[in-house]
C-alpha cells in the first residue's frame, strides 16, 4: 500500500476553515474532509469524505495524515485519540505568520493560527489550539487539548491544564496554575490560580454556579 500524501481534513465548520487556509498556507494538499454531514458552504470546494465512520477505510486506503479543524476541546481531543489508535497521523499545522520562538515545544496535531506570538520555553501539548492574535509569555505549560482564543494572552510561567478553555480577549497574569477542564469566558482578567473544572468570568474574574 502506498502512502498518500494528501492530508484531510477533520471538521470543516468555522474553526475548521481557518485551519484549512493555514494547512493551504503551509503549501500542503487536503484530498477531502470529514465532517457529520455534508456542508453546503464549501469554499474551499473540498470533496466531503463522509463521517468519523470512514477513518479505518481512509487510513486502509493509505491516507495517514489528518489535520484537526474541531473547535471543541473534548471532541477534538477523542477524535484525535481514535485516529492515532487506527494507525493514522494527527499533524501539527503552524500557520506562516505565526511567530514561534524556536525554543518551543509543540505536540502533534496542534494547530498554530496567523498572528499568534508564541515565545521562549513553552511547550505545548498535543490536540491544542492557539488561536488568531494570542500570545503565550515565556516558559508556560500548555496541556493537551487546551484552546487558546483569538487575542487572548498568557503570562509567563503559568500552566494551562488539560482541555482548558482560554476564551476570546481573556488574560491570564503570569505564573498561575489553570486546572483541567477549566472555562475562562471572554474578556475575563485571570488573577489567582483556578481549580479543574470551574468556569469564570468577568474582570475581576469571578466563579459561575
Amino acid at each position: 500500500m502506498v502512502q498518500r500524501e494528501e492530508t484531510i481534513l477533520i471538521g470543516y465548520s468555522g474553526h475548521g476553515k481557518v485551519v484549512a487556509e493555514a494547512v493551504i498556507a503551509c503549501q500542503k494538499k487536503v484530498a477531502g474532509y470529514i465532517d457529520i454531514e455534508e456542508k453546503t458552504d464549501n469554499p474551499y470546494g473540498f470533496p466531503y469524505l463522509g463521517g468519523d465512520d470512514k477513518f479505518d477505510e481512509l487510513i486502509e486506503k493509505g491516507f495517514k495524515q489528518f489535520v484537526l479543524g474541531v473547535g471543541d476541546n473534548k471532541i477534538r481531543n477523542r477524535i484525535a485519540k481514535r485516529v492515532v489508535d487506527l494507525g493514522g497521523e494527527c499533524i501539527t499545522i503552524i500557520h506562516p505568520d505565526a511567530k514561534v520562538s524556536h525554543h518551543v515545544a509543540i505536540g502533534d496535531g496542534t494547530f498554530i493560527a496567523r498572528g499568534a506570538c508564541i515565545n521562549p520555553f513553552v511547550d505545548i501539548g498535543k490536540y491544542c489550539i492557539v488561536n488568531t492574535n494570542a500570545t503565550i509569555d515565556h516558559d508556560c505549560s500548555i496541556e493537551e487539548a487546551a484552546h487558546i482564543a483569538p487575542a487572548s494572552a498568557i503570562a509567563g510561567n503559568t500552566k494551562i491544564g488539560k482541555q482548558a478553555f482560554i476564551g476570546l480577549n481573556a488574560t491570564v497574569i503570569q505564573g498561575l496554575t489553570i486546572g483541567v477542564d477549566v472555562i475562562v469566558g471572554a474578556g475575563t482578567v485571570v488573577i489567582k490560580d483556578i481549580k479543574p473544572g470551574i468556569r469564570v468570568v468577568g474582570n475581576p474574574f469571578r466563579e459561575l454556579c
